[in-house]
């Protein structure tokens, strides 16, 4: 470098872009049906609910406003505006649903099964994780077929079942079950790439 030349510039480092959010717009009629954290997020939904019913909300939603009042991050009791607006005949809601980068990135669902008379059978197979394994063919999560293998199962009905048995959370005499997943890009890969496996064995073997 000659002398006297100014000494170079460091390069800036590349900011990290925050995460990008779908805002959605729902009208509903109450009960809701759904349980919120400190942060106005949801975390669990009533089958029997308003949200639930409406298929518009999903478990991991964060309430952002509630008839022009701003609730996010748990700034204002949603209780409280709703109350204060008790006359209406339906609440609007502005949702934020975070949209994580990256063909591995893990995605929460909601999925509402309409099982009838099938009771708590939903056609699936999972495994100590209660990730699912199998998918059965003419089952009712077959004929929904939003559910993949790869999903991990949080809640069914509102009931936590990430450590515990799947058919002891459902409730029993519902024809509609409300599953909470998460879809993890990565694992999903894995395990479908076991499961194919798994058949192309099964197929030597007859």
């Amino acid at each position: 470098m000659p002398e006297g030349s100014p000494a170079a510039k460091p390069k800036p480092k590349p900011k990290r872009l925050p995460p990008t959010y779908t805002t959605y717009k729902v009208d509903l009629t109450t009960p809701l049906g759904i349980g919120l954290d400190h942060k106005n997020v949801v975390v669990e939904m009533d089958p029997n609910g308003a949200a639930a019913k409406s298929e518009k909300i999903n478990v991991g939603d964060e309430l952002s406003m509630v008839d022009g009042v701003e609730v996010r991050h748990g700034c204002r009791s949603v209780v409280e505006v709703m109350q204060a607006n008790k006359g209406l005949a339906a609440h609007t809601f502005v949702l934020l649903r975070e949209k994580k980068r990256g063909a591995g990135a893990a995605k929460r669902l909601t999925v509402r099964l309409n099982v009838g008379d099938n009771g708590a059978h939903l056609g699936i197979g999972v495994n100590k994780d209660n990730r699912v394994t199998d998918i059965f063919a003419g089952g009712v999560a077959d004929l929904d077929g939003r559910i993949h293998v790869g999903d991990k199962l949080e809640t069914i009905d509102g009931n936590d079942v990430r450590d515990g048995d799947v058919e002891d959370a459902m409730a029993l005499g519902r024809t509609v079950h409300v599953l909470a997943l998460v879809r993890d890009g990565k694992k999903l890969e894995t395990v479908e790439k076991t499961a194919a496996k798994q058949a192309t064995e099964r197929r030597r073997a007859t």
